[in-house]
């Protein structure tokens, strides 16, 4: 038993720098793991799940200041619209679901239209994917 207590006091442990390197690459490796988890990086990088909205077409009626437009959900998770813009008047808000790969049509209304004018009118969600369109009032 004596010869074995002898054999290890004769090793010679890790180097105390090199083992704190060792611990400080750990450590750093570790934290950047669980800040891509956490940010949601890892998911974007990989293809995950993603919002992304466009506007197929609108149409602006400026005898009624009312229009129609048709948002399609182009992502891969369903989402909620919460409101749409023509040139910063909110038209529409409340919450609609559009499922992945459908669209929905949304009236906009109490808005002031001309005729022959360009508008720009964006589709927002719920969080916060916008899409920019432009229409010109009838």
């Amino acid at each position: 038993m004596s010869r074995t207590i002898a054999s290890f006091r004769n090793k010679r442990a890790i180097n105390p720098i090199i083992a704190t390197l060792l611990l400080t690459v750990i450590v750093v490796v570790l934290a950047v793991t669980a800040w891509g988890f956490y940010s949601g990086y890892f998911a974007t990088l990989m293809g995950g799940l993603q919002e992304n909205i466009s506007i197929d077409t609108a149409s602006l009626d400026s005898a009624t200041g009312t229009g129609t437009v048709y948002v399609r959900n182009k992502g891969d998770v369903s989402v909620n619209l919460s409101a749409i813009y023509v040139d910063g008047t909110q038209g529409w808000s409340g919450s609609q679901t559009i499922s992945a790969g459908s669209s929905a049509s949304f009236t906009v209304s109490g808005l002031t239209l001309v005729s022959g004018t360009s508008y720009n009118i964006k589709a927002v969600t719920d969080k916060g994917t916008e899409t920019p369109y432009s229409a010109i009032a009838t």
